[in-house]
């Protein structure tokens, strides 16, 4: 059986080059992990690299570590910030060309 075409909107679609395809994904805790997971998957179908999570908020609702199939960061403790989280990602995955 073959995979169900993944149609994402054109904003979505990743890059022709390769080399602009690494992307972090934004989170912001309010959905359900299978929810983030099943996206992230459709994202990764669709030829996106995406090489982790930021948790830019909403963390205080989530039970224990959240399960997206890819690596994730928070914001650390002297930037407790959506964007401390996305300064965390950037950091910790240097190759990312995009963020989604």
């Amino acid at each position: 059986m073959s995979e169900p075409e993944v149609t994402l909107p054109i904003p979505l679609l990743p890059p022709t080059d390769m080399a602009q395809c690494a992307c972090v994904v934004l989170v912001d805790g309010e959905h359900y992990p299978t929810a983030v997971a099943d996206a992230i998957a459709e994202l990764i179908a669709a030829g996106w690299l995406v090489r982790g999570a930021a948790l830019v908020g909403g963390g205080e609702k989530l039970r224990g570590t959240p399960e997206y199939g890819v690596p994730h960061v928070t914001a650390p403790e002297h930037d407790p910030t959506p964007a401390g989280a996305l300064r965390a990602a950037l950091e910790a995955y240097p190759d990312v060309t995009d963020i989604v």
